[in-house]
């Protein structure tokens, strides 16, 4: 079988900001092709641990003495403590007098409008909280000790801050600062412990406060939420406990939304419990059908997902609710409620919501790699839902010369528009894993699924434009559904009959 002219995944990747690695061999060498990719936001996967991460490229640490094991007043000390604080080189930034809110304080080492991600780990709160600040950026006020991660801009100068309120008293035993890059990241997955693309629509997460369940936004009927006592999904320690001391006690968030007949909405939450029925909608939700599943992450970990269909128009209060029938105690963290039906990968928040939008992947100006009167394009993909288009694929120039591969609800399409224009298609697809090749000649025209023929033709047809563009998961304005590409290849020639179904077997 002949070598692919690009090849994206197959458990070789590599991504950079705007860039995730496609390549294309030449004997033993590996040829670099970069795919150009699109998010103007950042985006969480499931990391080759089992741990839920935001993806994300990381600069060097640009604090000195973070660790706080020179004295303030040293020369390389670099901090200058406010009345109230020490640092004495014992490792600790210690306040211990209330009083007026003095900070501790680094000058002149940040860079206006530059995004930082900052992690402090607050040994101790005796009283009050205590919180970062960057220029005019805030981070939340932490109430108890952890390691707390805050992702600013420095806005308006070069200052950090550490910052007392309401009498803090206590101490923090080290802060790093880096530059971090988030949005226009690929995001490889390993959910089901193998490696893919993940590729999602525009979601935005309606819950204000995904990780502090003590946040007034929150209803709590009698239950008693304790932050940061638990390690969460993420692997750190800023997972809540929620304990249930009369069975009808509950946890709710209600966000008014607008239904319609046939709309969805999904929650779902992270907890250590794989009992169904942890979550659901509230009675003042208007009414539908709804369809749950459990997710079993490592770690102990499983995601609780429920999304309802509404059966009536109307403008009411969505009420999400976390309970549980048995009296105890259990660990929560990562809400989110989102319109759609179907649950994305989780989106955090810190007071407001927060949207992510949809992953878009694309290659211009590479008529080298594709033939224009033959060739094979072919793309191993999973699944997860049949809502909408999920999974798009093409190679073209304009609307009226391309090829394309994607599924519609629950229908596979390989599609050519050209001189003849004409499409191939397998009906009553399921939830899965699909291998599918689509072989390109004019007069010779096939689609294999899973190691089978699925229909051919003998169409003849002609391009007017050369093909020279690949497009991964973007169609144009339509909205395109999650995706998981584990392979996607690119034939200069079309492979044969015996070929493709050697190509698609799984």
């Amino acid at each position: 079988m002949a070598n692919p002219s690009l090849q994206i995944g197959n458990s070789k990747w590599a991504i950079k900001k705007d860039n995730l690695l496609g390549y294309s061999t030449a004997g033993t060498r590996f040829l670099p092709i970069p795919i150009t990719m699109t998010r103007a936001s950042a985006g969480t996967r499931v990391n080759p641990k089992g741990l839920v991460e935001t993806v994300e490229l990381l600069g060097s640490e640009l604090v000195s003495n973070g660790d706080f094991e020179i004295a303030s007043g040293d020369v390389g000390g670099f901090w200058t403590t406010g009345t109230g604080w020490a640092i004495l080189g014992n490792g600790l930034a210690t306040r211990a007098a209330t009083g007026t809110n003095f900070a501790v304080d680094r000058d002149s080492f940040l860079t206006i409008n530059q995004t930082y991600k900052v992690v402090i780990v607050v040994e101790v709160v005796t009283s009050g909280n205590v919180k970062v600040v960057l220029g005019a950026t805030n981070s939340p006020e932490f109430t108890v000790a952890g390691t707390y991660t805050f992702i600013g801009v420095q806005t308006n100068n070069t200052k950090l801050r550490i910052s007392p309120s309401n009498d803090y008293v206590g101490s923090v035993s080290n802060i790093s600062v880096k530059e971090v890059t988030r949005n226009d990241l690929a995001r490889v997955d390993y959910t089901g412990s193998t490696s893919s693309l993940l590729a999602e629509p525009q979601r935005t997460n309606e819950v204000t406060y995904s990780e502090n369940f003590s946040d007034s936004s929150w209803i709590k009927s009698g239950v008693v939420i304790t932050n940061n006592n638990a390690t969460s999904p993420d692997g750190t320690l800023n997972a809540s406990t929620v304990n249930f001391s009369v069975a009808s006690q509950y946890l709710l968030y209600q966000k008014t939304m607008t239904t319609v007949i046939g709309g969805s909405v999904s929650i779902s939450i992270y907890t250590d419990t794989s009992t169904s029925g942890f979550i659901s909608f509230g009675g003042a939700t208007p009414s539908g059908t709804d369809v749950s599943s459990v997710e079993t992450l490592s770690g102990g970990f499983y995601r609780h997902k429920v999304t309802r269909t509404f059966t009536v128009a109307t403008t009411n209060s969505v009420q999400f609710i976390i309970f549980n029938a048995a009296i105890a105690n259990y660990v929560i963290w990562g809400a989110q409620l989102e319109e759609g039906s179907y649950a994305t990968s989780y989106i955090p928040t810190s007071g407001s919501t927060v949207t992510r939008v949809q992953d878009q992947y694309s290659k211009t100006g590479i008529s080298d790699k594709i033939n224009s009167e033959q060739g094979t394009l072919f793309v191993d993909v999973d699944f997860d839902t049949l809502s909408g288009t999920n999974m798009f694929l093409s190679i073209r120039p304009d609307s009226s010369n391309k090829i394309e591969i994607y599924r519609d609800t629950n229908i596979i399409y390989a599609e050519v528009a050209s001189s003849n224009s004409f499409s191939l298609s397998k009906t009553n697809i399921t939830v899965g894993r699909y291998k599918i090749a689509f072989a390109y000649s004019s007069g010779s025209s096939a689609m294999y699924i899973n190691g089978d023929l699925i229909s051919s033709n003998s169409v003849s047809f002609t391009f007017t434009s050369t093909l020279n563009n690949l497009n991964v998961n973007s169609r144009g304005t339509q909205f395109v559904e999650q995706s998981r590409y584990k392979d996607i290849k690119l034939y200069k020639t079309r492979l044969s009959n015996s070929e493709l179904a050697t190509l698609t077997t799984i």
